[in-house]
């Protein structure tokens, strides 16, 4: 690693090694505008932040739902529940949170004398201009004499709409819907527009597109082109949705490891008669992963464990909310500007303060980035060790970041932006070790080879010229049967 002894190296991590590895590198000022709708919205915006957990001192029986600015101070939606709770909904679709309000000060100090019940008792997002009573949430569902879920309904003025929402996806499932379900709301000239996740499955990629009193079809677009949807924001009274879209050209190769897929992200525009995803297009840089907001005069939205900002013409990322735990498969519920600079994220059940800052990286921590080239597998397991890593780690903190190719890789290796290499590719990674870039594990990382921890023959498998340069996300074993009536007794096999 760069930062250890030797400078120009770099460490093959793979999934079933990477928690001990990670372990073992351990050892070593304008004034806020108010909109006509009643929103505080932010005018002091910074290129760059750096996130902290902010200790609100919940329970495990509680979670953050919702955050916005009041009038005076920060109005937190948590969601808390009960062994009783449970044992009466149970948990088989979701743990059934029972939402309230808390309010706190700019400091984060609750004024416990203001706690109030939502008027879904199961509330999971509010429209982002605050001066209109409009709410998203659910209500326990009775089918047979038993709950099997929540019945979702948007909320006006405390009165439920008379059908449940249940996205068109999933028609065919239970009109009992998961509980915890996120969502972005917006009320734009009385028409209701709602990026709608996580009801019946929990995946960052099942969004749906609620528009006026319909949902919006993804699957129309262009011929031979997927289309998945991220979420929705606004900017500047502007509604969009966020999609990724992408195509993988075959060619002439057989296996889909050597396809070329190429993938491009667009804000589209809305109005109350859209019914499709085929209209304009502005494109945004990023890959999105997972979560789209915004109110006022930018949008937001999350690429892994990234926070990019966009305003519509251009974007960037502004905060690099790994460092706080934040991967791929991370819930973000809402994105909220203050109005003194600072930006709140509801994420994983708890708060994230990001303040102004030059850099997104924390100058007194030490960041080590891990490049992942030509890796056929599900990066997000890794992105996922990685947060959870950084989340009970304060000194060392990991990145992961994906190269499209070996040529990029290269460099990034060569200019010392990668400490670690994660890759599938044993000729890339020997290629690696022929011209000096790699270290040994057994140097970087010793107490992985202590006796007992890793599986010896496996170890041996992946020496080259005796030493241990990377290791294998897994491995299988394999044998062949024999009739034991064709050996002899005795005998040994």
């Amino acid at each position: 690693m760069k930062h250890f002894a030797k400078r120009n190296t770099a460490l093959a991590l793979v999934l079933l090694m990477i928690a001990s590895l990670l372990a073992s590198c351990r050892e070593q000022a304008e004034k806020p505008k108010e909109e006509s709708a009643g929103e505080i919205v932010s005018e002091i915006v910074h290129d760059s932040y750096l996130p902290k957990v902010v200790d609100l001192g919940l329970s495990e029986k509680e979670t953050v739902m919702d955050v916005t600015q009041a009038e005076d101070g920060i109005r937190l939606t948590i969601g808390v529940t009960s062994d009783e709770v449970e044992d009466t909904y149970g948990t088989s679709r979701g743990i059934p949170y029972k939402t309230e309000y808390r309010y706190y000060d700019m400091a984060f100090t609750e004024d416990e004398t203001k706690r109030e019940s939502t008027n879904a008792y199961h509330e999971t997002a509010r429209v982002s201009n605050s001066g209109v009573d409009m709410t998203f949430g659910g209500e326990p569902y009775q089918d047979g004499g038993s709950y099997t879920g929540a019945q979702y309904h948007f909320y006006r003025d405390g009165t439920p709409t008379e059908h449940v929402i249940i996205p068109e996806d999933q028609k065919n499932d239970s009109p009992a819907a998961f509980y915890n379900a996120r969502a972005n709301l917006l009320l734009i000239e009385d028409t209701i527009y709602a990026g709608i996740c996580g009801i019946n499955v929990f995946d960052n990629s099942m969004w749906s597109l609620y528009v006026k009193d319909h949902f919006v079809k993804k699957d129309v677009r262009k011929p031979n082109v997927e289309v998945v949807l991220h979420g929705l924001m606004a900017i500047n009274g502007i509604p969009y949705a966020l999609i990724r879209e992408y195509t993988i050209d075959m060619g002439d190769v057989i296996y889909n490891y050597f396809a070329e897929e190429t993938e491009a992200a667009y804000l589209v525009p809305l109005n109350p008669d859209t019914t499709d995803l085929s209209g304009g297009e502005i494109k945004v840089d990023g890959r999105p992963t997972g979560g789209a907001f915004g109110w006022g005069k930018y949008g937001y939205y999350m690429c892994t464990g990234e926070l990019w900002r966009t305003d519509g013409k251009g974007s960037k990322c502004i905060a690099d909310l790994i460092y706080c735990g934040v991967d791929e498969t991370s819930v973000i519920r809402n994105i909220c500007p203050l109005s003194d600079g600072r930006i709140l994220v509801a994420a994983n059940g708890g708060l994230i303060e990001l303040t102004g800052s030059e850099s997104i990286v924390p100058a007194e921590r030490s960041i080590y980035t891990l490049g992942a080239v030509n890796y056929n597998g599900y990066i997000g397991l890794i992105s996922t060790t990685i947060a959870k890593f950084n989340s009970q780690s304060d000194n060392i903190k990991f990145v992961l970041k994906e190269y499209p190719n070996v040529t990029k890789m290269n460099l990034a290796l060569l200019s010392g932006e990668v400490d670690m290499v994660v890759s599938s590719d044993q000729f890339v990674l020997k290629n690696y070790v022929k011209q000096g870039l790699l270290v040994s594990l057994e140097e970087v990382a010793p107490a992985l080879f202590e006796e007992g921890i890793l599986i010896e023959n496996i170890v041996d498998a992946t020496r080259i010229d005796g030493s241990c340069y990377f290791l294998p996300r897994s491995f299988f074993i394999n044998g062949r049967s024999i009739n034991p009536e064709l050996l002899t007794e005795g005998q040994t096999f």
